[in-house]
């Protein structure tokens, strides 16, 4: 019955009609999604996440594999981005939202770097809301980057980038005299002649940042500098033939550059010419 009322999308009746002494593995596992997907804020949130937390435990118990407790946390986080972006009148982006194949046998291997083989972008510009969507992915099962660089006061929680993958951004826009900021940075000449060694660069950081991730492992990528460097990313991707799908957080212009200015990154009156 618990099945049946899973694939309809019933988490009520999921939740109500679970044995709590049942044996079965795949039932506490469809018990904690229901909670999960069923949690709204207020009193009762940090207690309906305690219990789903205690749902995982005993699928585990039951015999659940990690990489199926990894699967149904990602599958919960997956179901809310689609209601969000469909309650904000992106049905159409909503339904195309799929990590299927991102299945166990798909992509194929980093040649000579034992990097990630599946990739989720998480693109938007600085201070729209990436680091949030990043931190929330990481804790929902998708893997973040080993080694991020630390929060400061205007993002205590952290930033959730790749140091690797910054630093390499940060020397190639440097590379010819730009900044994150310049809005001539995508006219300009930086995509290196030959490519090859720039994209063996970049293999070589998501290695690094992504150091032991588990075969079936998804990482999180997410630099807003990369959004003015994915031509480079795009040739990657397809040299390397990785499994990707990208994430774009948007943000009113006002308020990024009013976050901005706040923060201290750019000057009075630059922030929409920097967010364009």
């Amino acid at each position: 019955m618990t099945r049946d009322a899973f694939q309809r999308g019933n988490w009520q009746a999921v939740i109500e009609a679970h044995p709590l002494e049942s044996p079965d593995a795949g039932a506490w596992l469809r018990y904690g999604q229901a909670l999960l997907h069923t949690m709204e804020p207020g009193p009762e949130q940090g207690k309906q996440q305690q219990q789903a937390a205690l749902a995982f435990l005993q699928a585990q118990k039951r015999g659940a594999s990690g990489g199926a407790l990894v699967a149904a946390k990602r599958q919960v986080v997956m179901v809310s981005l689609r209601e969000a972006l469909a309650l904000a009148g992106l049905a159409e982006t909503a339904a195309r939202l799929d990590l299927s194949h991102f299945a166990a046998n798909g992509g194929m291997p980093l040649p000579g770097a034992d990097g990630p083989r599946r990739l989720l972008l998480v693109l938007g510009m600085h201070r729209s809301g990436t680091s949030a969507l990043a931190g929330l992915l990481g804790q929902a099962g998708f893997v973040a980057p080993a080694n991020p660089d630390p929060g400061d006061v205007n993002n205590p929680t952290g930033f959730w980038e790749p140091r690797h993958v910054r630093r390499f951004h940060d020397g190639l826009i440097a590379s010819c005299e730009s900044s994150w900021e310049d809005p001539l940075l995508p006219l300009l000449s930086w995509l290196p002649d030959p490519i090859e060694p720039a994209i063996d660069k970049l293999e070589e950081a998501l290695a690094e940042d992504f150091a032991g991730i588990p075969a079936d492992g998804v990482a999180v990528v997410k630099d807003p500098r990369q959004c003015r460097l994915m031509p480079l990313w795009s040739e990657l991707l397809q040299r390397r033939a990785l499994v990707v799908q990208v994430l774009l957080v948007v943000r009113r212009p006002e308020a990024v550059a009013a976050s901005l200015w706040q923060k201290g990154s750019v000057a009075a009156g630059s922030g929409p010419v920097a967010v364009g």
